[in-house]
């Protein structure tokens, strides 16, 4: 049994400590862009809020400002709900995250099962059931430590897999589980629906059959033990709205015009719900219903997800999109707490900056049917706090965008080209078009010598962009994608043919002559006249020698390099993949590739831009208006005013990572604690404690040196009475 026990903890140390740590954070929308799945309020007066990718952002301050919690996964949080200090999430892969001290800190949860995860239910502080995928029950009876699993035991249930959708009790007996589904109609296909109401006397361990047949029961709110509401949809009767004031003895029949994804109910007659974009309230118990729709522009997937009221006049509902809505007067009116620009639908396509405080983005906005669409460019001098959208002289999507200093910039869209002089305040259209096909790249290797790709064509000047001439055509590709220069002399420009064909051409006398490459690359960067990165076939190769000569350098393959991706390096070390999936990053110069949490979906049709200053600060931008910036747990100062002192404990990146044979670590204690800063070998091993003791509050380091170690992965963690992280490093000798 002790042989076992040590296995455990060696498999879920690794695990948990192998996962990326978030570096990048959303400057539009915010808190967050992603779509938010549940909100509740607990007893220490904090509004709790969890969605996509392991989003979990609260508010002390009922949403004046937002802080964020990393709980160390991408799963999607799907249901929040709190008892007393303790607190629960639940989410897709099994996902179960726990806190006894009403959420300042979380940790894992075992629950048995890798599927998805939808909805938790306690009654009390131990007792309590999660819904999951495949007509799966879960339940505890001691917080959350065991769960015990059951599959709904009904075969019209598990045969059709019917989607068990809320789940309610009202004493540790009694309970309610709504089941069914509803086919809307499609293509001429009549609508179906099935579904079942159940009932249990004992906790769960059996479940009656009170109803089934055409109905979908879809959401369950119970204000007392007597009175509450069922939603249901029906292919004959439509939609109905069932409340009981004795228990669920027996049921009146309301109609309504939505089918309501939740309920939250402060009194006996006062209610609200929400569906995809729309919120409704009722003043007489449910009778009757007034509708709000709030999603404004719709969202473009399915509209609220979570609802919660704290008495009968406050209350919040979340959505897709970062959506974050309060109302202050029982719902009469809405206002948003999520703080975003007006680029709803935005394609953001490219970024760039001149230093640590300016920059501008480009890109083009989708608007309605009556409206034409519009290009969007915006500039930024406090490093993207805040934003000014700047006029251009064209309608349509804008590409991209090379800043020669901060005062002169270029950008391309279609087949136009136009500058700026000062700083973006003024733009202007060059007397310059594409011969054939639309710009796609634009590349200058100093203030004069630039260069243009258009479908099959490459332009150069010499001087500045005054005069434009044509350097080569008629390469034989469906289209030319990518542009880069080592230096003046030599580049390389990547191609794409019908078939999954990437022809590549290199120069070495200017771009006077094009010759077929033996590689088919599909990016390609160069840090400097010799050192540059590629990938071919999913794989990362690197030159030492200016192209000359290439070498596989990345341990396998990687799916994510994919033909469309796009690659930045910061510095022989420091690089970063990113596609329409997300942003993945080598500390090792390309060997090994590592997800980067916190940001994802970066590009629309067309790839989103990323730009990075150095290994230290970046900005990502992409689909929807997201605009992300990344920020190494190494920066000690940050130049905005406005950035405020940590307010819980934090344990940062160790600096340098790689070390050899000393790195810092630094952390942040919010208030005096007895701490203990320990360092770990790949086999969970304490090999060293660096310091055990007292400590007060704020900012602290603390020196490793690993001399006496041998060369590999490591990890340093900070533990408290009620906090514990961990992060891994990296000792090269």
């Amino acid at each position: 049994m002790k042989r076992l026990l040590i296995t455990i903890f060696i498999f879920s140390f690794s695990i948990t400590l192998l996962l990326a740590q978030s570096r990048w954070n959303f400057l539009n929308p915010k808190p967050t862009g992603f779509t938010l799945r549940d909100v509740a309020w607990n007893e220490d007066n904090v509004l709790w809020v969890i969605g996509d990718d392991g989003s979990l952002v609260y508010t002390k301050n009922e949403g004046e400002s937002w802080s964020s919690k990393d709980l160390q996964t991408n799963a999607l949080l799907l249901d929040i709900t709190y008892q007393g200090n303790r607190g629960w999430i639940v989410g897709t892969e099994g996902t179960i995250q726990f806190s006894s001290d009403y959420g300042q800190s979380w940790s894992a949860q075992k629950s048995g099962t890798s599927k998805t995860l939808r909805n938790v239910e306690f009654i009390d502080q131990n007792t309590g059931w999660i819904l999951a995928s495949d007509s799966l029950i879960l339940r505890t009876m001691d917080g959350g430590n065991f769960w015990e699993t059951d599959t709904l035991g009904h075969s019209f249930v598990t045969s059709h897999r019917w989607p068990l959708n809320d789940i309610e009790f009202i004493t540790p007996n009694k309970g309610w589980l709504a089941v069914g589904y509803y086919q809307p109609p499609n293509l001429d296909i009549d609508p179906a629906s099935r579904g079942a109401l159940f009932k249990t006397m004992d906790g769960g361990e059996t479940w009656a059959i009170v109803d089934s047949g055409k109905t979908k029961y879809t959401s369950i709110f119970f204000l007392n033990e007597f009175t509450g509401w069922i939603t249901t949809n029906n292919v004959d009767s439509g939609r109905v709205i069932l409340r009981t004031d004795d228990g669920g003895e027996t049921w009146i029949k309301f109609g309504s015009t939505f089918d309501w994804r939740k309920m939250y109910f402060s009194d006996s007659l006062n209610g609200w719900g929400i569906s995809s974009t729309y919120i409704g309230k009722t003043t007489d118990g449910g009778a009757t219903w007034s509708f709000t729709e709030l999603m404004e522009p719709p969202a473009p997937e399915s509209g609220f997800k979570g609802l919660f009221f704290k008495s009968s006049s406050t209350g919040w509902v979340v959505g897709t999109s970062g959506f974050i809505l309060k109302t202050n007067n029982s719902g009469e009116s809405w206002n948003h707490l999520d703080n975003r620009l007006d680029i709803f639908y935005a394609a953001l396509d490219d970024v760039v900056f001149t230093d640590e405080n300016e920059g501008w983005i480009v890109g083009w906005q989708l608007r309605s049917d009556t409206e034409p669409d519009s290009s969007i460019v915006l500039h930024t001098i406090d490093s993207g706090i805040t934003w000014e959208r700047q006029s251009a002289p064209y309608n349509s999507a804008i590409r991209r965008i090379w800043a020669i200093d901060n005062q002169r910039l270029w950008a391309i869209g279609a087949q136009l080209l136009f500058f700026t002089t000062d700083a973006g305040q003024n733009w202007h259209r060059a007397d310059f078009e594409a011969e054939e096909g639309i710009f796609r790249e634009i590349f200058f290797m100093d203030e004069l010598s630039g260069f243009l790709l258009s479908s099959r064509t490459i332009y150069k000047t010499s001087d500045g962009g005054s005069n434009w001439s044509k350097l080569a055509n008629g390469f034989r590709v469906q289209f030319l994608r990518r542009l880069s220069f080592a230096d003046k002399s030599n580049g390389w420009v990547l191609g794409k043919r019908a078939g999954g064909q990437f022809p590549t051409y290199r120069t070495t006398d200017g771009g006077q002559n094009w010759n077929r490459s033996t590689h088919d690359f599909t990016a390609i960067t160069f840090i400097d006249s010799l050192m540059g990165f590629a990938i071919e076939n999913g794989a990362v190769y690197r030159s030492l020698d200016g192209g000359n000569n290439w070498k596989q350098i990345s341990e396998n393959p990687a799916s994510f390099a994919t033909w469309n991706a796009n690659m930045a390096f910061a510095d022989t070390t420091h690089g970063w993949i990113w596609n329409s999936f997300g942003v993945y990053h080598t500390i090792d110069g390309g060997r090994t590739w590592q997800t980067e949490d916190g940001i994802a979906r970066i590009e629309n049709v067309f790839p989103g831009g990323l730009f990075m200053l150095n290994k230290e600060v970046g900005w990502a931008v992409g689909s929807d208006g997201w605009i992300f910036k990344y920020e190494s747990d190494n920066i000690t100062s940050v130049i905005s005013p406005t950035t405020e002192v940590p307010s819980d404990f934090k344990l940062f990146r160790n600096y340098p990572n790689p070390f050899n044979p000393t790195t810092t670590i630094r952390y942040f204690l919010p208030s005096q604690e007895e701490i203990e800063i320990s360092v770990f070998n790949i086999l969970g091993k304490k090999v060293e404690v660096l310091f055990s003791g007292l400590q007060n509050t704020g900012m602290h380091q603390i020196e490793f040196e690993g001399t006496e170690l041998s060369s590999g992965i490591y990890f340093y963690q900070l533990r408290t009475k009620s906090f514990v992280k961990t992060k891994k490093c990296l000792l090269v000798k």
